[in-house]
């Protein structure tokens, strides 16, 4: 990295400390953030997303890897606090391609959690072996996900990517449209079959039927379906973007009138300075209310980087 992109890594990475202190009022120790992200940034990693959970129990931080990032360098220092599933990663790695991006979680007692992701298109049945690999997945898991994943695709549904946490949950994402009516029907119906195979409540499929059409906005949406412990968890991952801040903070009162997480949503607003959240992930599920996730890219001087395969 030239010696002016360096200076602009650390201003990006200083920038990030002064959101965790702003938003945080010292909740999270920020140089922990920051001796992360310097490292980061030092092997050309691109403008970071800043997101927040309802609970406001960790930020996170997204760090975008560009074309051409020796991989092998970011996965030796990632080892550092991802051990337990480095190997697992490798092999994520290998099979799939190069890491896209990774998120990094940053706790509240300053623990930092690490997921690294694999995004694009693959075949269904060698992203099915994969998850299999990873996980050992049980008889009667294998079964519900086959069957869930065929409804995901007889929708149109195309792999959008695979994950492995140091937490030990490997996610399988797909991508569905909703271009038109007819396909934000099908999309419709095929989320409510499968929220409800994984045990989501009468309300989260109601909530997911009366909201979908307006959460997706005609673009496409990313349904995710997640494994630990050799089984398939209970949930439904639902991510739409882009979102107004104005419609994400009127979505987060909606779920959670009461969640410490609303007023730092103008906060985080004003410190990236978009124009938009990147992204709003709802966890539909057994247990009420669903969770929500908010993500926003933290604007760049320059051309920003393309945003979780949203940008096709």
């Amino acid at each position: 990295m030239s010696e002016p992109g360096r200076a602009e890594a650390l201003r990006a990475t200083q920038k990030i400390a002064r959101i965790a202190v702003a938003a945080a009022k010292q909740q999270f120790p920020p140089q922990a953030l920051v001796d992360v992200l310097q490292r980061f940034h030092a092997s050309a990693f691109g403008q970071p997303f800043i997101g927040l959970d309802h609970t406001f129990s960790w930020m996170g931080v997204q760090l975008v890897c560009p074309r051409g990032v020796q991989q092998g360098s970011v996965l030796e220092y990632l080892a550092e606090f991802h051990s337990a599933r480095i190997e697992a990663t490798e092999r994520l790695l290998g099979r799939r391609g190069d890491m896209e991006f990774i998120e990094l979680r940053l706790a509240a007692d300053g623990e930092i959690g690490a997921t690294v992701h694999s995004i694009g298109a693959c075949p269904v049945e060698d992203d099915l072996a994969l998850v299999r690999d990873l996980t050992e997945l049980s008889a009667d898991s294998d079964m519900l996900l086959n069957a869930l994943v065929r409804q995901l695709v007889s929708a149109g549904g195309v792999s959008q990517g695979m994950s492995d946490g140091d937490d030990g949950v490997t996610t399988l994402r797909f991508a569905l449209g909703n271009a038109d009516d007819k396909e934000m029907t099908a999309t419709l119906a095929v989320l409510t079959s499968v929220a409800s195979g994984l045990q989501a409540s009468d309300a989260q499929l109601g909530l997911l039927r009366s909201g979908h059409r307006g959460l997706c906005l005609g673009g496409a949406c990313i349904a995710g379906i997640s494994i630990k412990n050799q089984r398939l968890m209970m949930g439904l991952a639902l991510e739409y973007a882009p979102m107004s801040w104005q419609n994400s903070k009127e979505l987060m009162l909606g779920l959670h009138p009461d969640a410490p997480a609303i007023e730092k949503l103008a906060i985080l607003s004003d410190t990236c300075n978009s124009e938009h959240v990147s992204l709003v992930r709802l966890d539909l599920g057994p247990a009420e209310p669903p969770g929500l996730q908010v993500w926003a890219q933290l604007a760049a001087p320059s051309t920003g980087v393309r945003s979780q395969g949203y940008s096709q």
